[in-house]
């Protein structure tokens, strides 16, 4: 019972998660494309984030860097939005299903897709800090980690499966 609770509160926080990244993403084309006529929402494109010295620097390195941001938000609430079909779907009393490895299988190749935008991203930052010297933090690189757990945990359902399916058939 308590596993389920646990699983319940999960579900509704990668909800929250799924939302609130949405809303960031929005938040960020909105005061991109508002930062396209008033240069002063460039400083301000979300919370924290400031891109106005690319824009001053260049208007294809600034759009090259929100369309970033928007692509990296928008693959994080996919991701977060995977993790909702995975414990909607969950079953405690039959965990193995093909269903939940071929959701987090694609919850891995999400992951590995961030990652691949965020060594671009970080690329592109380190670029521009050495032609330009306009400097700026990269994104966390963390996301290979995360794709190879979720990777393995798929295989390790796969196995289960496998095992389940031995089980019955030995019955």
């Amino acid at each position: 019972m308590k596993t389920q609770t646990i699983l319940n509160i999960m579900f509704f926080l990668a909800w929250f998660v799924f939302i609130a990244l949405l809303i960031k993403t929005g938040a960020v084309v909105t005061t991109y494309t508002i930062s396209l006529f008033n240069s002063d929402a460039a400083k301000h494109l979300y919370f924290d984030m400031d891109l106005s010295m690319y824009l001053s620097h260049s208007l294809m390195h600034y759009s090259i860097l929100a369309l970033t941001k928007v692509l990296l938000f928008s693959a994080q609430a996919y991701v977060a939005f995977l993790v909702t079909e995975l414990l909607k779907d969950f079953n405690l009393k039959n965990p193995f299903s093909q269903t939940v490895v071929h959701l987090m299988e694609r919850i891995c190749f999400s992951i590995l897709f961030i990652a691949f935008l965020t060594v671009l991203h970080n690329g592109h930052i380190k670029a521009l800090e050495q032609v330009v010297g306009v400097g700026a933090n990269g994104s966390d690189d963390a996301y290979l980690l995360w794709a190879a757990m979720v990777y393995v945990m798929a295989q390790v359902f796969k196995r289960g499966i496998e095992i389940q399916n031995e089980n019955d058939f030995t019955i």
